[in-house]
């Protein structure tokens, strides 16, 4: 009682006091233990493994000194040696401004590494430092050591062997001991050059995923923490694949078929080669076949003379086939239609590459409208029939591609329900339906298609008010139904043109073009 009101009549007074510790107060790390549930006994070190991390878990207790007011911070530390000046800090308590409590104790897991410790091993310890006295009560001394790892044993393979190529290895490993006790495995095999390289994705103890093509050594390497063991060798003997054979191609219009090889390791990787082009051009398709595109053709009138030809690889194993010449295709011919009834009945068409895409063209109305990807022939609908109230001379016409050629079919009116014939025609007259002009609006191109009954000579041509000038896009002889395709070159700005076609001397048809 005496002790207290002399401390308070001194704080009254102004006066400062700098406290020390009373007996009793103390530090103390207990019940430490590996965090894998290994306890440590008293007076044994914390063993960790060269090149190697342990956690650890313990509780951490603070009896405060009787009679003390004290503020401050609870650490935990560790020391390189015990005669090291520096610190590394793992724990950090602060104690902020409430008064200590007469008893603290908390668990804690920290991770320590054997770097931070000499080979001789250091210290841990717990701390308690004041935050204005600068008085400290350090906690019990418990060793740290550093121990090596023991050396990986018996770690050996088996398995010299002779395969055929496109076989797997299977090579059978023992079980290691040594180490500290977990294992992970790769394995090596030698290169052509003589050189180990690692085969991807072998993790297990035993290998049986990989297909070697020549004559080859194996070997297995074990680690466990910061060592690596390497095995003795294997060797495995490679009898070669039978030879590949029939790897022949052929040209059936645009598809260029190709045979199923034989030998090799029964598995096939293909590709194919352009030649007769600026040099030759590997494609990126990797099918036993190949279809011909639109850009091959295109190319082709720049290089006449192209050809493909086949490469077949299976194992260590490589065959080129006999290229074949790639011929122009023939434009598209025999592309007629007729109705009956509402039924628009369109012919087979000849020529392309034997394969062929149909869209069918409404004329007559707003703008012409294309039905795409539409079949042979054509199904005239009920709101078709109703549109003919508003437009009453309706054509249609199809439009047939395949490959890079594309044809124009001659043009069908569609004649209202019950309608005759004369009553079509009379409809008609004073309307020029010898060419159709799409698509429009257009991005790119347009198509002027002919419907004139025998050739016959024209010219288009278009104007804008960004040309300036009436331009000539075509002069020459058009064949019936021939489909005179322009691009827009690329300077030509977006916006409405006018277009013109004359033949004899005549204008057969004009009109506008929206380029977007």
């Amino acid at each position: 009682m005496k002790i207290k009101l002399l401390l308070l009549f001194l704080i009254f007074a102004g006066l400062q006091i700098v406290p020390t510790y009373a007996q009793g107060g103390t530090v103390k790390i207990s019940n430490l233990r590996y965090t894998n549930g290994k306890s440590i006994p008293n007076g044994s070190p914390i063993e960790i493994y060269q090149g190697e991390s342990v956690s650890i878990t313990f509780d951490l207790d603070l009896s405060n000194p009787q009679l003390v007011l004290k503020k401050g911070y609870l650490y935990v530390f560790s020391k390189k040696s015990s005669s090291e000046s520096t610190s590394l800090q793992y724990v950090n308590v602060d104690f902020n401004n409430n008064l200590l409590s007469s008893w603290y104790s908390k668990e804690f897991t920290v991770s320590m590494n054997a770097s931070a410790f000499n080979a001789t091993g250091g210290i841990f310890y717990g701390q308690f430092s004041d935050y204005v006295g600068g008085g400290s009560i350090r906690g019990n001394v418990i060793p740290v050591k550093v121990i090596p790892i023991p050396a990986i044993l018996n770690n050996s393979i088996w398995g010299n062997q002779t395969i055929t190529e496109g076989q797997s290895v299977n090579i059978t490993g023992s079980n290691p001991s040594g180490g500290i006790g977990n294992y992970s495995f790769e394995w090596q095999k030698k290169d052509i050059n003589g050189g180990w390289v690692t085969i991807a994705g072998a993790k297990s103890s035993s290998l049986s995923s990989d297909t070697p093509f020549v004559n080859t050594s194996y070997k297995r390497i074990v680690k466990s923490g910061v060592l690596g063991h390497f095995s003795n060798e294997v060797a495995v003997t490679v009898t070669p694949a039978p030879i590949i054979l029939n790897n022949t191609i052929t040209l059936n219009g645009s598809t260029i078929h190709g045979s199923l090889p034989t030998g090799g390791i029964n598995v096939y990787q293909y590709s194919w080669i352009l030649w007769g082009g600026e040099e030759p051009y590997t494609f990126p398709q990797t099918g036993q076949n190949f279809e011909l595109t639109k850009d091959v053709y295109d190319y082709l009138k720049l290089y006449p003379n192209l050809s493909i030809s086949r490469i077949v690889t299976s194992g260590s194993q490589t065959m080129t086939s006999v290229s074949v010449k790639i011929l122009p295709i023939a434009p598209v011919g025999n592309n007629t239609i007729s109705i009956s009834g509402s039924t628009i009945t369109g012919s087979q068409p000849t020529g392309g590459n034997n394969s062929y895409q149909y869209s069918w063209m409404l004329m007559g109305g707003e703008e012409p409208f294309v039905f795409p990807n539409t079949g042979q022939s054509f199904e005239i609908t009920e709101d078709i029939y109703n549109y003919l109230k508003t437009y009453p001379v309706l054509k249609i016409h199809r439009i047939v591609t395949s490959g890079n050629e594309t044809s124009g079919s001659n043009s069908i009116t569609i004649l209202p329900k019950g309608a005759s014939a004369k009553t079509a025609i009379a409809s008609e007259k004073g309307v020029s339906t010898d060419v159709t002009v799409y698509p429009n609006p257009t991005t790119e191109s347009v198509n002027f298609t002919t419907n004139f009954s025998a050739n016959k000579e024209i010219e288009i041509t278009i104007f804008s008010e960004g040309l300036r000038e009436t331009k000539s896009i075509f002069r020459g002889t058009v064949t019936p139904n021939q489909v005179v395709n322009w691009n827009f070159p690329a300077n030509y700005p977006k916006g409405l043109y006018f277009y013109k076609i004359m033949a004899d001397n005549k204008e057969v048809k004009s009109g506008k073009i929206s380029f977007q």
